[in-house]
């Protein structure tokens, strides 16, 4: 049995339907799974996930574990690094079932800009150990994993590139992709305090004839429409350790136009994509906006098969006991 443990859903891009997600694609895989934690959608409040709320969850589904005899079970944390609770708990039941196996997906990292944990006492302490106890931690691209050995000064060797599950279909399923020459918007994106607005009035004066947009919206459904109605959708982003919502863009037809640093020139590629600093995003929107078309090929495809990539090094992992 595999005992899946999800984040709490919470109404954004992507952790609102995370749990349907997993459990779609497991039960195309024939695995057999339970799926440990609250369904309830919860909106944000001042943090990315409400504290509190998350806090509650994961010590629901730590309860849930040991009532559980995992002697011949396995776990899958969907994001082993918030709150943090699940760390200590893995601790203590592998020292309980020796044969226990744990793996865990790693989102971004708390220590990121902006999370009211990181000033924890020993916070930093007791991720090491999270990070040497889990079998096999799951991270989306290189830039994360060299990110997270950075932070720590350590190498670890059960971190795993394996990118993050993009389904195309779940974006159509709330927009159809409309043609490049009625996108009429160009659009900014990254939350406000993860991003650098500093550069939205320069790019207004220097290009005043546009219709520019600001992405603020929690509803999915309204986020996929102002992707979907913009030619080009700049990323302000301090941070990103993939670039969801830019290959989503892309996906939408759109042209994504994001710094060139953090995950970026892994996940998008082209130079023409990707800027410097101000003056060279100024040039390569300048030329951007002279295209009549979007003719990028970034390459999103490999992503779908993110999941099924997981669930079969989880399984070879089981086999090796």
């Amino acid at each position: 049995m595999l005992y899946l443990l999800p984040q709490l859903p919470v109404r954004n891009r992507y952790s609102e339907n995370w749990i349907k997600i997993w459990e779609r694609e497991l039960d195309k895989l024939g695995v057999e799974y339970q799926t440990l934690g609250t369904r309830c959608i919860f909106s944000l409040k001042k943090y990315f996930t409400n504290p509190v709320n998350a806090l509650r969850n994961e010590c629901n589904q730590i309860k849930k574990l040991c009532q559980k005899d995992l002697s011949k079970d396995s776990i899958l944390v969907l994001d082993i690094d918030f709150p943090g609770l699940i760390t200590p708990a893995v601790q203590v039941l592998k020292l309980v079932y020796p044969e226990l196996k744990v793996y865990g997906f790693l989102h971004a990292g708390s220590y990121n800009y902006g999370d009211i944990f990181e000033k924890t006492q020993g916070k930093k302490n007791c991720e090491i150990g999270m990070l040497e106890t889990f079998d096999k931690i799951f991270v989306s691209t290189n830039y994360h994993r060299q990110k997270i050995e950075d932070y720590f000064g350590v190498v670890f060797d059960n971190i795993e590139v394996v990118g993050f599950p993009l389904y195309q279909e779940d974006i159509f399923k709330y927009v159809t992709s409309i043609p490049y020459s009625e996108k009429k918007y160009i659009l900014f994106t990254g939350r406000p305090e993860q991003s650098d607005y500093t550069l939205i009035d320069s790019l207004k004066k220097q290009f005043s004839k546009e219709k520019f947009l600001i992405l603020k919206t929690r509803n999915r459904k309204k986020y996929f429409e102002l992707l979907n109605k913009s030619k080009i959708v700049i990323s302000l982003k301090r941070e990103d350790t993939f670039g969801l919502t830019q290959l989503e863009a892309y996906i939408l037809g759109s042209i994504p136009l994001s710094p060139k640093k953090y995950a970026y020139p892994e996940t998008i590629g082209f130079s023409e994509l990707l800027y410097d600093d101000k003056e060279d995003l100024l040039v390569k929107l300048n030329n951007l906006l002279l295209l009549q078309e979007n003719s990028f090929k970034i390459g999103v495809e490999n992503y779908r098969f993110v999941i099924s990539n997981i669930i079969s090094k989880i399984e070879q992992g089981i086999k090796k006991v």
